[in-house]
Order: C-alpha cells, then sequence, then structure tokens
C-alpha cells in the first residue's frame, strides 16, 4: 500500500498526456437497461449494483462491523475468479484478462423531508426543522462486462459476432450473457441490490447534487462552478468569467474541488482499525463524492510479482542510501514495509488485488489548500488546470483517465474505507426523534405495538437529571397524538407524571390534549378506581377488594378478614348500578350488606386523602379513563406521593403511604386496561416511583402489553432501578442518555453492545469546558463540551448581563427494535422546550 509522501504538498506536477484536454460535458450513459445492465456512450456494457450501507463506526459489535465492509470485499476479491490463470503468473502478461470495475459513493445533501405518520406531524416537522439538512448516501459498484470475443469460443460464432458488431456498430447484448451470469452470481452472493434507474441517475449527477446531469461547467484552476440552468452561467458571464471572486450570490450556481489520493498514512492494518476508514472521514469533510476504479488481479499474480521485484526493489533502496538519498531509518522503514507486504500476500487466503487504481474526491465548495489536507491519514492532491478532466472522469461508466497518482492497494482498503457506512437507526416513520451524529440521517420511533411481534412492547429512557428524558417523552407523546391508529381514531397516550410540582400542561394543552391533575378531585374524582377502568365487572370487583385490603385503612393485623364482605359489597353495588368503589360500597351500606365499620373507616380516610380519592370514586358522573382519545396528561401536582422505604413496606407503613403504593399500582393496571387493544402508549415519568410501588404491576404489563397492544415508556434517572425491578427481559430498545461510566456499562450489557470507552467518557462528559479567564468585572465565556452527550450551551457574561445560547440538543444512544445503535441528537423544537420550560 503506499504510504503518504509529502502532506505539505497540494497539487501535482503535471497531467498524463493519454487524458484528452477536450472531454464533452454530460453524462456517459447511453441506455439504462432493466436489471443494473447500464451501456455507455462508447458501447461498453457494464453491469451495476447498489452496495448496502450499513454502521461501521456505531456497530453494535466488531463483528457487525465485519459484516458491514464484507459484501463489497468479497466482490472485489471474488471478481479475480473471472481471470484465467493459465500460462505464467506475470502481471504484464496477464493485465489484459483483469476485470475493471468502479465504485461511486455520493454523499449528498438534502432538505429534511420528513416521513410522518400524518398531515399534521408533517406540516409541524416541516414548519420546525425547515432549515435542518440530512445526508442522502448511495453507493454503486459496476463491472464492466466481457463479450463472446473475450473468452475461448468456436470460430464460426466469433465470426458471426463479429460481423454483426460491424453492421449495427455495436456488440450484440447476448454476446454479454455469459459474463452477465457470472458477474451477477458473484453479486447477489454477495447480498447486492439492483438499483433503479432513479438511483443510477442520482450518482450520475452527483456534481449537481444529484438533481440532473445536464448542466454547464466552468473550470477555474483548483476548482469548478457549476451552473444548473443558462440563466446563472449568464450572470456568471456578466460578473466576469475568470474572476469568481468577484462574482455576486448566483442562484443555481456553486462551486466543486476535485482532488486524487495520494496514499495513505498507514500501511497493512487491519479493517477493525479505525485509520482505516479513510471514505468516512473524507464524508465528514464535505465529500459529495468518492470514485474508485481499477482492476482486479488475483493475489496468486501479485504474490509472483513481488518475489520477482524483491531484488530490484532492495537494490533501489541501497542505491539510494549509497547517494545519501535516504539515510538509515527510512531504509529500514522501507525494507519494513517490503516485509509487511510479502507477508500479507503469503498465505492462501491472501485478498485480490486493485491495480492501477485510482481515487477521485469532489468536494462542495472551494478548498483553501493552504490548510493543509482534509481528512488526516489521506494524502490528498488537489488537481490544478485539471478539474473538468477529473470530474469527467469521476462520472459513471467514463472511459477517461486523468488521474496519475495510479495505486495498488489490497481490496480490503478499499472494503474496509467506509465508503459504504451509513448510520440509520430506528423505525420507518413514526415520531421523530432527532439525526444521527455521524451521518445526519432521521430517526423515528413507532406508536404502532403491531411491529413488536414477538417482543415486549417496553422502551427504556434513561439518563441523569437534565440529561433530556423527560423533554423527550412530551415530544414523543406529542408527535404519537398525531398519528392514527388502525381504526382511524387518534392514537391514545397516557403520561403519568408523578414528581410533586412537576407540570408540562403548556405544552399537551397546546396540542389538545386532555391534562389531570390530582390536586382537582372534583374533575378527577376516581380516575384510577379499578371499576370504573376495568374491562369486565368481574376484575374491577376483585382489582378492588384486593386494593382495599392492601391500603388497610381499618389499621388491622390480618385485613384478609373482611375479603369476603368486601366483595359481596362491591358486587351488590355494581349489581345496582353502581360504576365506582365508593359509590358500590355506599349502596351497600344502604341495602344492608355491608357492616357500617368497614364502610366507615374506608370514607374517614377518603375525606382527607386526595391520592385515596383518586382509587376509590364517589361520583357517579365522573368520566372513565377509558373514554379520550389523544394525550391524557397526569400530573401529582402539588400532590406529595409518600412511598414507604422498600424494606418497611407493610405493617411499618403509614395509611397514606399504602394508599400512595395502593395508587401507583393502579396507574400501571388502569394505564393498560385503558389502552388495551387501542394501540395505545402509556409514559411512565420518574419510574422509580412505578418500579418500588409497582414492581409486579410493571411485570404484568410487560408480559401481556403486546397482546394488549399496548407500548410502555419508562423514563429512568438509574439503571440500577431498571436491573433491581428485573424488567432487563422485557426491554426491546431504549435511549441511552448522559451517565456514569459504570451505569453505561451495565447499559452496555443489557443491550449486547460491546464496550468503547470512548464513548463512556462522553455520556458521562461535563457539558462545558473549564471557564477561562475572569476579569475584574467578573465576565466570562463558559464554552461547551461537544464531547458531551448533555444539552449544550454557551454561557457569556458582559457587564453584569448573563446571555445563555443553546448549541445543540441532548445526545442519546439509541438503540433499536433490530439492535442497531446510534449516537443521536435529539431534536427538539424550540418553542416546545419553552413551553416545558427547557430553554
Amino acid at each position: 500500500m503506499a504510504k503518504k509522501s509529502n502532506k505539505q504538498t497540494l497539487k501535482w506536477d503535471s497531467a498524463p498526456d493519454r487524458a484528452p484536454k477536450n472531454i464533452g460535458a454530460g453524462s456517459h450513459i447511453r441506455t439504462l437497461l432493466p436489471n443494473g445492465l447500464v451501456i455507455s456512450r462508447t458501447g461498453a456494457v457494464y453491469l451495476t449494483r447498489k452496495v448496502p450501507l450499513q454502521a461501521i463506526e456505531n456497530a453494535k459489535s466488531m463483528s457487525a462491523k465485519m459484516d458491514a465492509m464484507e459484501p463489497l470485499f468479497e466482490v472485489l476479491d471474488e471478481l479475480s475468479s473471472l481471470v484465467p490463470l493459465g500460462g505464467p503468473k506475470m502481471r504484464h502478461l496477464m493485465r489484459k484478462n483483469y476485470r475493471k470495475y468502479e465504485v461511486i459513493g455520493v454523499d449528498i445533501p438534502k432538505v429534511f423531508d420528513p416521513k410522518a405518520a400524518s398531515l399534521e406531524q408533517k406540516t409541524l416537522l416541516r414548519e420546525q426543522f425547515s432549515h435542518a439538512v440530512t445526508d442522502r448516501r448511495l453507493l454503486l459498484v459496476s463491472v464492466q462486462l466481457r463479450d463472446k470475443l473475450s473468452f475461448d469460443q468456436d470460430f464460426k460464432g466469433a465470426v458471426d459476432s463479429l460481423v454483426e458488431s460491424m453492421i449495427y456498430a455495436e456488440t450484440p447484448l447476448q454476446d454479454f450473457e455469459d459474463d452477465r451470469r457470472r458477474v451477477e452470481a458473484i453479486m447477489a452472493g454477495a447480498g447486492m441490490q439492483v438499483p433503479t434507474a432513479d438511483e443510477i441517475k442520482f450518482a450520475d449527477a452527483f456534481f449537481n447534487h444529484g438533481d440532473h446531469a445536464n448542466v454547464l461547467r466552468l473550470p477555474h484552476g483548483e476548482h469548478i462552478h457549476i451552473f444548473a440552468n443558462e440563466d446563472s452561467g449568464l450572470m456568471a458571464e456578466r460578473a466576469g468569467l475568470e474572476d469568481c471572486s468577484k462574482w455576486p450570490d448566483i442562484p443555481g450556481h456553486h462551486a466543486l474541488t476535485v482532488a486524487g489520493v495520494n496514499g495513505f498514512d498507514f500501511d497493512f492494518i487491519p479493517p477493525e482499525d479505525y485509520r482505516s476508514q479513510w471514505a468516512t472521514a473524507l464524508f465528514r469533510e464535505d465529500a459529495l463524492a468518492i470514485t474508485i476504479r481499477g482492476s482486479i488481479e488475483p493475489a496468486v499474480v501479485t504474490r509472483a510479482e513481488l518475489r520477482r521485484r524483491r531484488a530490484q526493489y532492495i537494490s533501489d533502496i541501497e542505491e539510494r542510501v549509497s547517494q545519501n538519498k535516504m539515510d538509515k531509518a527510512e531504509q529500514e522503514s522501507h525494507l519494513a514495509q517490503l516485509e509487511n507486504v510479502e507477508s500479507a500476500y503469503a498465505n492462501d487466503d491472501a485478498p485480490a488485488t486493485s491495480v492501477d487504481t485510482s481515487i477521485l474526491v469532489v468536494f462542495d465548495g472551494v478548498l483553501d489548500k493552504t490548510q493543509g489536507n482534509v481528512a488526516a491519514v489521506t494524502d490528498l492532491r488537489i488537481i490544478p488546470d485539471l478539474q473538468a478532466e477529473a470530474l469527467e472522469e469521476m462520472l459513471p461508466y467514463s472511459p477517461f483517465t486523468v488521474n496519475p497518482l495510479l495505486q495498488d492497494l489490497p481490496v480490503q482498503t478499499i472494503a474496509a474505507s467506509g465508503i459504504q457506512a451509513l448510520c440509520q437507526v430506528g423505525d420507518s416513520s413514526g415520531a421523530f426523534i432527532g439525526f444521527t451524529e455521524s451521518d445526519r440521517q432521521p430517526v423515528y420511533e413507532t406508536g404502532d405495538a403491531k411491529v413488536y411481534k414477538r417482543m415486549t412492547p417496553l422502551i427504556l429512557n434513561v439518563g441523569k437529571s437534565g440529561s433530556g428524558k423527560s423533554a423527550l417523552m412530551v415530544w414523543k407523546a406529542i408527535q404519537h397524538g398525531m398519528s392514527l391508529t388502525s381504526k382511524g381514531t387518534k392514537r391514545p397516550q397516557v403520561v403519568i407524571d408523578p414528581k410533586m410540582g412537576s407540570d408540562y400542561s403548556a405544552a399537551f394543552e397546546f396540542f389538545g390534549a386532555q391534562v389531570v391533575s390530582l390536586d382537582d378531585i372534583v374533575k378527577n374524582d376516581g380516575i384510577y378506581d379499578p371499576i370504573r377502568f376495568s374491562k369486565t365487572t368481574d376484575t374491577g370487583v376483585s382489582l378492588a377488594s384486593t386494593m382495599l385490603m392492601s391500603v388497610n385503612p381499618w389499621g388491622v393485623d390480618k385485613p384478609e378478614q373482611y375479603e369476603s364482605a368486601l366483595l359481596s359489597a362491591l358486587n351488590y353495588g355494581v349489581r345496582n348500578g353502581a360504576t365506582c368503589t365508593g359509590e358500590a360500597l355506599l349502596k351497600a351500606l344502604h341495602g344492608q350488606v355491608l357492616d357500617n365499620f368497614i364502610f366507615s373507616k374506608i370514607m374517614a380516610h377518603r375525606e382527607n386523602s386526595v391520592m385515596f380519592q383518586a382509587i376509590v370514586g364517589m361520583s357517579p358522573i365522573s368520566a372513565p379513563l377509558n373514554l379520550h382519545d389523544g394525550i391524557t396528561y397526569i400530573r401529582t401536582g402539588s400532590q406529595y406521593l409518600d412511598l414507604p422505604d422498600p424494606n418497611s413496606v407493610g405493617a411499618n407503613s403509614s395509611i397514606e403511604q399504602r394508599v400512595c403504593m395502593s395508587l401507583v399500582r393502579m396507574m400501571v393496571f388502569g394505564s393498560m386496561m385503558a389502552l388495551a387493544h387501542r394501540e395505545g402508549k402509556v409514559h411512565l415519568d420518574e419510574s422509580w416511583v412505578f418500579l418500588m410501588a409497582g414492581q409486579n404491576e410493571l411485570g404484568m404489563a410487560a408480559r401481556t402489553a403486546r397482546f394488549m397492544e399496548v407500548t410502555f415508556d419508562l423514563y429512568s434517572q438509574t439503571l440500577a432501578e431498571v436491573l433491581k425491578a428485573e424488567l432487563k427481559q422485557y426491554i426491546c430498545r431504549g435511549y441511552l442518555f448522559s451517565m456514569e461510566e459504570e451505569e453505561a456499562k451495565e447499559a452496555f450489557d443489557m443491550f449486547g453492545i460491546e464496550h468503547s470507552d470512548g464513548l463512556f467518557k462522553r455520556m458521562s462528559a461535563k457539558p462545558t469546558k473549564e471557564v477561562g479567564v475572569v476579569d475584574d468585572y467578573e465576565n466570562f465565556v463558559e464554552e461547551p463540551n461537544f464531547a458531551s452527550f448533555r444539552p449544550l450551551i454557551r454561557t457569556e457574561r458582559r457587564k453584569g448581563m448573563e446571555k445563555k445560547t443553546p448549541v445543540r440538543g441532548p445526545l442519546a444512544l439509541v438503540v433499536d427494535l433490530s439492535g442497531k445503535v446510534a449516537v443521536t441528537e435529539i431534536a427538539i423544537p424550540a418553542p416546545v422546550l419553552r413551553m416545558i420550560g427547557n430553554t
């Protein structure tokens, strides 16, 4: 592999004289045929396939990274099997039989076009993220097919084909059929996909951001201008074509810079080494396209070539040393490099070689060559005075070669480059979560429990206080509330906020939600009364009886002694028209079915406990929880959930603590029952409350949620409480926000993600850097730490006035249903953040 030679050199001295200077503009495609077959303007026939794009940097494991690299490696390596190996293994004799290929990877910025579940959501997302840009990435590999004349055949068949070619001025397609089958089999075996005509055209117009290939081009010394139409070209002409620095802002115009790769700052390294991903680094530096062209040589030929040239190579090194053109250290380095190359090709499983490989890169804009190379591991050379010709070479199916920086590379260097990397995670549509940090791909979460199939639909959102998880809860619920169920109704959701004083009412009410506060018992009497929310009378009566005994308002050692009396009373009340627990007991009392002692103790505590009123209803006119389509936001308001110490639940806890425990349990049961078979979602904020008081209920809910078509979201500050509640087996996806390193490791283990020290450090990093110099007036600037997962704010103090400027949303490691992971920037509109109190 070529080692980077001179990082300061940005241009080459001369272009090869084999490149014509009068190359025409436009596409090299003459005919697009079905099944990825393309005939070029020169009559050459290509088979094109789309390479599957997969995460590499954000891959869940090392094996997943290798799997992402495998398809491209397999195709390039297997092409060497099509080269006949009879006779001497000499490159100059066999080169004519090598298979030519071209790879083009494009990464075009596009305005975010949301895939929304409803017109209402699409309108909202377009309005709030009108300036957001995503990357559309595509990778195509094409192999030039060979006709029958290139292979052994009888003399008559060769003559017939030649005559037909002369008559029709092209080679008959059937002459390529045998080779097409061979190449197609290799590509199919590697999992390549047939591209659409639109995808091929998109790659063909990469220089015009994928729009169309018919544009005007104006090359300048070290860049080239692209004009989308004649009007934009005329504006440039009126301003003076020679000096683009004096041009006004011209609509439909942009500039490009084409550079060639002269080598890499590494020798033979394993594909898992991050430095091998040189194409990934180029895409992150705004490369619009990378093209790789070459011919595939079998490894056995490369091995023989290396052995044949070893003596000459060593002799050249020794001669340079003797002439003081190379010192001892350089000599040892070059000899070590030779040893590495020979060692790599010594094995029977050595990879094929891409010989005469041309790698060209086009960047959006005019590069400033004074800044050096744009990618640390790649030796790039901007091409002076040949920008048009170099761009022409990059076009798919181009017959031209301009690049003099040709290299011989093991195909592993191409396959491990990351040119096929794309970080994608989440569902095809649903609530918009944000963009993947590395590739700006939109992330969605579906609200449809049916997609979970055999998995339990329990979603974990975990991160320390202030990490952004509760804001995501509100934003997800708002969007899911805009979607419709399969029955055409608004998706019902219950958002339970048990934290005292917490209030997201402004945001939820703005988007049409029903807000319920336990402060307002007149409206919300018995909202979690089991008789009111249960689907059947028997279930409601049983739950109500169990709930009253767990509260034990009588203060006796064995409250179960009243079970029979309670069941009789509740059944009597329900049979006589009662719709809630308190009303049923009152009817039973009047019907002389219930002892006054049992009734009075229940009512006495109900009189003084808002929490008890929420689970023991009295009013026959209060609406049950399950009547509302859309979002129901339930907050405790100023009420305090007095939960007991987990180790003292029972006789040592107070009546009110037992009431609060029962309320939490009924919240879990009631929410699930209210949404059962309605394709709804339950959001449990501050999930430690539910995990402490309703662990068994949550486990039961997790086991039955998929059958009931209900999805549960848990929002937790720590992972420990989730693990302690033994819910790990039920969690199918998650959002891992900022947390301490040790907890991050446990989270990775839970989701089967390989440990990453770099990610652990980012997840635990502080959101700001150290404050710099503070002057006598206490002026300072607190810069955000972009390595942190926390929401970032720049704080500036001047003359006693402090200004805070949001610069980036929180990050979360998103784990989707398929197990894919991606660091994602959570994107919540500023107006929504202001309504929920996050500025």
